[in-house]
């Protein structure tokens, strides 16, 4: 069973807050993601860990046999550990990518995406970014997309936020309105 974007979040900030308190963040960091590469390249290791009958206590051994083969440090051992006697171990990736957005976050970054009609120039998308920053208080990376279906504006999409101000959308807004005054 695949994990949720919740668990994920969940298992990934533990794993900072103790990587973080040992000192060990880039290490442990490092360590999750010389795992996951490991497992990703070997299909039985892969399987195995998949294997639903494969039993807990043993992945729990192969994970330790493994980590320590990869030189891994004590405390990327034990989380990988915690995983596979979950049965996490098929959602590391998602628990990676979650851990590098809660380190932007504790150092005030994200990223986002300026969606507009016609593509935006360097002037027009610092000036974006700079109201942005502002807004939420974040220092926002942000990457440019187009689509013509907007007809005019833009949409900037930062993290769960989505700010519209495209024509399209306005031109929604505008048809509901005046179709419930009616």
């Amino acid at each position: 069973m695949p994990i949720t974007e919740v668990a994920s979040r969940r298992y990934a900030t533990a794993l900072m807050d103790v990587a973080t308190e040992r000192g060990a963040l880039k290490q442990c960091l490092a360590g999750v993601e010389k795992f996951r590469d490991t497992v990703l390249n070997n299909v039985e290791l892969g399987a195995a860990f998949q294997d639903p009958t494969f039993p807990v206590s043993a992945a729990s051994r192969l994970v330790g046999t493994l980590a320590g083969r990869l030189g891994l440090d004590q405390t990327s051992t034990a989380f990988l550990q915690i995983l596979a006697t979950r049965r996490r171990l098929d959602g590391l990736a998602d628990i990676i990518a979650e851990f590098y957005r809660e380190m932007d976050r504790r150092a005030g970054r994200a990223s986002g995406e300026v969606v507009s009609a016609a593509p935006l120039n360097d002037a027009q998308l610092a000036r974006i970014k700079a109201a942005i920053d502002k807004r939420t208080g974040l220092d926002v990376s942000l990457t440019r997309r187009i689509d013509q279906s907007l007809l005019g504006g833009l949409q900037v999409v930062v993290g769960d936020r989505v700010i519209d101000f495209s024509t399209r959308t306005y031109l929604d807004s505008l048809k509901t309105r005046l179709l419930h005054n009616r």
